[in-house]
């Protein structure tokens, strides 16, 4: 039997460029990749196919297998193997396409910038925070959604409102009328007043929390809405030494630049937090702190 078995071997290594050891492992394999792709349901047909090709190739040979059997069998397992071409190919491209993007990652702006806010995720932060920031020109786009939450949330987790608005019958409300599409000066008044109106009944109904309203004859370039934006609470900055306050690593600002005679549902927004985007989030929230500082409460 050893010598049989010396002789096998030494047959193997002259008609095979690797040996009986690499052949089973090479079989244990295959052997395993078929096993995981059966009970992954996985290439199924080939795997049904292939024995079936073999028994019909062998039967064609010795003469027991009809032609026609040989034939259908053969066409079945081309048909197989085209579809199964057809998918690699799928995949290329698929894979072709995620390498290309990597290539070509998104510009920096792309990944800033969104077109629009989300009233329900204005909401959803402002329910979760114990202080807010809210500086616009007259905000009549959000005061009449948010007014109700802000009271709500004013009752359950004591609330702290700072709302910074342009100031009514000044040249602020002239530039902001001329800036906005569709709007008059004396429209913009109105819709101001019945903003600051409806805030201050909805605070007025409260027995918890606390808003104040400032105004001034100046028009930021951006919307701000600050959510739990400096600590301490109620701390109010020295004008003359801005900066000198903590910001809230936890807190976070959303951002929207103004455009000429745009649209309200397109202007580019971005999301400051106080953690990664330290610096920048410093900076904008003291520019509240800024002109809060000298804005007149009403």
């Amino acid at each position: 039997m050893k010598a049989t078995s010396a002789a096998v071997t030494m047959a193997l290594k002259h008609i095979a460029p690797f040996s009986l050891e690499e052949l089973m492992t090479w079989i244990k394999q295959v052997r395993d990749q078929v096993l995981a792709d059966v009970r992954a349901r996985k290439n199924l047909e080939l795997y049904f196919l292939m024995p079936v090709a073999a028994v019909a190739a062998v039967g064609g040979a010795v003469g027991w297998a009809k032609q026609e059997f040989v034939l259908a069998v053969t066409l079945a397992l081309l048909a197989v193997l085209g579809v199964s071409l057809l998918k690699i190919n799928h995949n290329v491209d698929t894979l072709q396409d995620v390498t290309a993007e990597l290539k070509s990652p998104p510009s920096p702006a792309s990944l800033l910038f969104r077109k629009q806010d989300d009233i329900e995720d204005i909401k959803r932060s402002i329910r979760a925070s114990r202080d807010i920031w809210l500086w616009g020109s007259a905000l009549t786009q959000h005061i009449g959604f948010l007014a109700g939450t802000i009271g709500e949330s004013m009752e359950s987790n004591d609330l702290h409102v700072k709302v910074l608005l342009i100031k009514p019958s000044s040249s602020a409300v002239e530039m902001a009328a001329f800036r906005a599409p569709n709007y008059t000066t004396a429209q913009l008044e109105i819709d101001l007043a019945a903003g600051i109106d409806k805030l201050k009944r909805e605070a007025s109904a409260r027995d918890r929390g606390n808003l104040q309203i400032r105004v001034v004859d100046y028009l930021a370039p951006y919307t701000l809405y600050g959510y739990d934006p400096v600590l301490p609470r109620n701390f109010e900055p020295n004008p003359g030494t801005p900066g000198t306050w903590e910001p809230n690593p936890a807190g976070h600002a959303e951002m929207r630049l103004t455009s000429f005679k745009g649209d309200h549902d397109y202007r580019p927004t971005f999301t400051l937090y106080g953690e990664r985007d330290h610096g920048w989030y410093s900076h904008f929230c003291t520019e509240f702190t800024k002109v809060w500082a000298v804005a007149d409460p009403v």
